[in-house]
């Protein structure tokens, strides 16, 4: 068994292409279908959520950040913020995978 199969790819760039409700609909379906396990389904959806950071950052919270701050200190914010939030999906990814 693998941990990703190719049909898991699917959820990965709904959830990049689109908003991340998205890709909980298509993993909802595949997960209906018996064709993805939660476990491939978790961490499709944890993959395509951080694939998608830079892009929803770009465009929802940069400028929020550099409205309030100045634009250096908004950026800093924001890569701060997000590396965090990254590395807190991807430990929890690894965790997951591991444990179940």
């Amino acid at each position: 068994v693998t941990i990703l199969p190719l049909e898991s790819l699917s959820i990965v760039i709904i959830s990049f292409a689109a908003e991340f409700t998205s890709g909980f609909a298509a993993a909802g379906a595949l997960m209906q279908a018996g064709v993805l396990t939660t476990k491939q389904t978790v961490l499709a959806l944890l993959i395509g959520n951080i694939g998608a950071f830079p892009m929803r950052a770009l465009r929802h919270q940069l400028p929020h950040y550099m409205g309030i701050y100045e634009p250096k200190t908004g950026l800093q914010l924001l890569l701060l913020g997000q590396s965090v939030r990254v590395a807190s999906l991807i430990l929890i990814g690894i965790v997951y995978a591991i444990m179940l």
